[in-house]
This record gives structure tokens, sequence and C-alpha cells, in this order.
């Protein structure tokens, strides 16, 4: 008896964490509809990714149009969003944020620690992992969508967030 409550558990805790997925995707995806203005957008992303998945820490940074070798963080949400109150620019040099646009493809660190890429930001706790989406249009990179936390990011994070960078596209 105890080991089919536990497996009810693990299923319901699950499907609550699918649910939680299609509510964050219908949400953006509403959201574009209505909010015409790119930061606002990106804003409510940010802050829909953390009230939502409860993703502590996320950044939604943009190609910098007069250096496209730069990333400017001006979009926060949960801890970053109160702790970080300036606008960041960040080489694509560096960083895991910046590996996911050179190579326009996910990147999932769940050891940032073990990481060299890793980059902390000033001021703040360093997180345990670390997931960095590109926003690509095409073959062009727009930007990141990137949470970091303290548990492991898995396969339904990642798919989550791929679908949400694609919205944003």
């Amino acid at each position: 008896i105890a080991a089919i409550a536990i497996e009810h558990a693990r299923r319901n805790d699950e499907e609550r964490r699918r649910s939680s997925r299609f509510e964050l995707i219908a949400r953006i995806a509403a959201d574009i509809h209505r909010e015409p203005d790119r930061d606002a957008l990106l804003q409510r992303a940010a802050d829909a990714i953390h009230g939502i998945l409860k993703f502590p820490n996320v950044d939604i940074p943009l190609i910098d149009p007069s250096d496209p070798n730069m990333l400017v963080v001006r979009i926060r949400g949960g801890s970053y969003k109160r702790k970080i109150q300036k606008v960041d620019y960040l080489p694509i040099s560096g960083g895991i944020m910046g590996a996911a646009v050179r190579e326009a493809r996910t990147q999932l660190v769940n050891d940032v620690h073990a990481d060299p890429r890793y980059l902390c930001p000033p001021g703040v706790h360093a997180a345990r992992a670390e997931l960095a989406v590109p926003i690509c249009l095409g073959e062009r990179v727009l930007g990141v969508v990137n949470v970091e936390g303290e548990r492991p990011f898995d396969e339904l994070d990642r798919r989550s967030l791929e679908v949400i960078a694609d919205y944003l596209a």
C-alpha cells in the first residue's frame, strides 16, 4: 500500500509539473498577442517563468543591436529582479549564456561549480544549476532565456523553455 501511495504521489507531482508548463506556455502565447511592447512582453515572460515554474533566478538578455558580440541584460525575474537593479552587458565570448548564443543551442549545466564557463553575477549567491536557451529566429540568435536555481534541471525544464524561447522569437 505504501509503495502504491508513493507511486501515486510521484505521478501526481509529475502531472502538476507538466500542467504548470502548459499554463506558462498558454500565458506567454496570450501575452504575445496582447502586449505590443517588446520589453514589457519579455518582463511578463520572466515574471511568469519565475511565478509559475518557481525558478528562483531568471534573465532574458538580448543581443545588443549596436554590438552583436554583446548581450544586454535588462529583463530579470525572481531574486535577480530584486537584487540586480542595473543593466548588464555580457560578452558572448564567455559564460553559459554566451555559449548558448555562440552555439545556437541549449546549455543545461546541473553543476555550475564544475563548469568554468559559469559567471555569477556580483552581489548574489551562486546557483547550483543553469539552463540557457537561445531565442532563435531562423538561424539568427536574438537573445537567451536563462534560468538558474538550486535544483538540477531536467528534460521537461529544457523542452518547456525551448518552447517559450520559440514563442518569444
